[in-house]
């Protein structure tokens, strides 16, 4: 058997659930408390440690599954993106650190360079992390918060009682006349 290193990241540092793809259908849960490791599900050996913000989970495995970086389709990708972030093309292509307009080739099926398709996997992933949340919080966390209070905007300045400079030079000729 493979030992198989899952590690999974949680605000709350008493509980874990771990979905791992393994042949059994049972999906493991390991829960911390207190120290002591539970596990429920398949396998019964699992091994849960705390390390940081993320959980480490070692378990018996009889095939390992890759992470599959090299082989994402980058059209398919980027349109799951858009939807489950609801995030404008704009906003995506400066995530990536790229043009829109090349944004908008991959979509197409232009080619992407190896470090490019790196970074639309690690944002998938990111995105994919926060599929519990609305579309909106999603998108806030990823490009911050996009209303004019928070961005230090004050109001405008409509009128500040100043006449208009016609009506100041009838004024002040009308007041030297007399």
């Amino acid at each position: 058997m493979i030992q198989q290193l899952l590690r999974y990241h949680q605000s709350q540092p008493h509980f874990v659930r771990v979905k791992a793809p393994l042949q059994s259908e049972r999906i493991p849960v390991a829960g911390l408390l207190g120290g002591i490791a539970l596990t429920l599900g398949t396998p019964a050996n699992a091994e849960v440690r705390p390390i940081g913000s993320a959980y480490q989970l070692l378990m018996p495995s009889t095939q390992m599954v890759p992470r599959q970086k090299d082989g994402i389709n980058a059209k398919d990708a980027l349109i799951e993106l858009k939807m489950t972030s609801d995030l404008t093309w704009s906003q995506i292509a400066r995530l990536l650190g790229v043009s829109r307009t090349r944004v908008h080739s991959w979509t197409e099926g232009g080619k992407i360079r190896g470090n490019n398709q790196a970074k639309i996997q690690d944002l998938l992933e990111q995105v994919r992390s926060m599929a519990d949340l609305p579309k909106f919080k999603i998108r806030n966390a990823l490009i911050g918060r996009t209303s004019t209070i928070d961005r230090g905007v004050g109001p405008l300045l409509i009128s500040d009682n100043t006449p208009p400079r016609h009506r100041q030079n009838r004024l002040i000729g009308s007041l030297t006349t007399e």
